[in-house]
């Protein structure tokens, strides 16, 4: 089995109806977003830096106005 880990950023919403993190087909900068047909699950939208994420979390805040980014550590498991 192969085991590989890495650190991300993401923006949580810290909304009290319990949202979660922003996923990734949030339309940062757009009006709606962009959602694939057939779409299955949450898909969170991990940034690279946090940089990268404090730009996006501007777009966030209007609806969510108690986001906040954070670190994360991503571990992906293969056999």
């Amino acid at each position: 089995m192969i085991k590989k880990s890495f650190t991300a950023w993401v923006i949580d919403t810290n909304s009290k109806e319990g949202h979660g993190f922003i996923g990734r087909y949030w339309c940062f900068g757009k009006k709606y977003p962009d959602i694939p047909v057939g779409l299955k699950g949450c898909q969170i939208a991990l940034l690279p830096t946090r940089s990268v994420a404090r730009k996006c979390l501007l777009d966030v805040k209007s609806g969510f106005p108690e986001a906040t980014v954070r670190q994360v550590k991503v571990t992906v498991e293969s056999k």
